[in-house]
């Protein structure tokens, strides 16, 4: 992740077992800049390698499922 503050991006991952997806979203242009599915040890070595910068980094948290309905089963974390 990058502090850049002209670079404002967020990136955001909705992740799954094998594969995520996922958004760059740039706040300031209010458009997306890049966005796919992608396999978790790649998309792993593109945050790794810098391949995607963002100044921050925004993971949907898993719960477990099997909950009533209507009971929120996922949270985002803002971090």
């Amino acid at each position: 992740m990058n502090s850049n503050p002209r670079n404002p991006s967020i990136l955001a991952i909705d992740p799954g077992n094998e594969q995520s997806g996922w958004i760059l979203f740039h706040p300031t242009l209010h458009q997306i800049s890049d966005n796919g599915i992608t396999r978790n040890s790649a998309l792993l070595m593109m945050i790794a390698d810098c391949q995607i910068e963002a100044a921050q980094l925004v993971i949907e948290r898993i719960e477990r499922l099997g909950m009533r309905v209507g009971q929120e089963i996922s949270i985002p974390a803002i971090g």
